[in-house]
């Protein structure tokens, strides 16, 4: 049986995100979720373990979760803004001593504000949004002519990101502008 004193508070869940089962959580941005032996919740007094199957990055203290057991939006709701805990073994894998200087790691929303070109051509517009609301996540871009774009954040669009000048060139497929312009 779990303890109060077996365990070390690292976040909360906030909502579900989508309906399969996904859920927006908030931890301590040291916290790694692959090197978690599983996460523990307060149910009903009964400190009960919560395996990860899967999690992306967000923010630098948000993630988004698939937990074993949890496959809709009304499960992931049951566990919206209860506390986030951990075993105190897996704590001890995480020091705030480790990073002095904050988060050094990149995200997407990082990227937001970041003019985006395409590399045969003029600037597109800038990143705006980041929508995560699906697995296909895009950036979401506003043009010159206040008009918005889609664009896949994808390794294979993207020719390189130039963080001094907050540039971004993508290679698109030929005819993906047009298909925008039209749709």
């Amino acid at each position: 049986m779990i303890t109060k004193s077996d365990i070390v508070e690292i976040g909360q869940f906030n909502r579900a995100h989508g309906i399969k089962g996904e859920i927006n959580a908030t931890i301590d941005p040291e916290v790694i979720p692959d090197q978690l032996q599983c996460l523990i919740v307060d149910i009903d007094g009964i400190f009960t373990p919560f395996f990860i199957e899967s999690w992306r990055q967000k923010t630098a203290s948000t993630i988004l979760l698939t937990i074993s057991g949890i496959e809709s939006d009304a499960q992931a709701d049951l566990l919206k803004n209860k506390p986030i805990f951990i075993t105190q073994a897996d704590a001890a894998n995480f020091s705030s001593d480790d990073d002095i200087d904050g988060d050094d790691r990149f995200y997407l929303d990082d990227l937001i504000g970041y003019k985006i070109n395409e590399s045969t051509g003029p600037v597109l517009g800038t990143i705006t949004d980041i929508d995560d609301s699906t697995s296909n996540v895009l950036f979401v871009v506003d043009t010159p002519e206040n008009k918005r774009l889609l664009i896949p954040a994808v390794d294979e669009y993207i020719d390189y990101i130039d963080p001094d000048t907050k540039v971004i060139n993508v290679i698109l497929p030929e005819g993906f502008l047009e298909m925008q312009k039209n749709g």
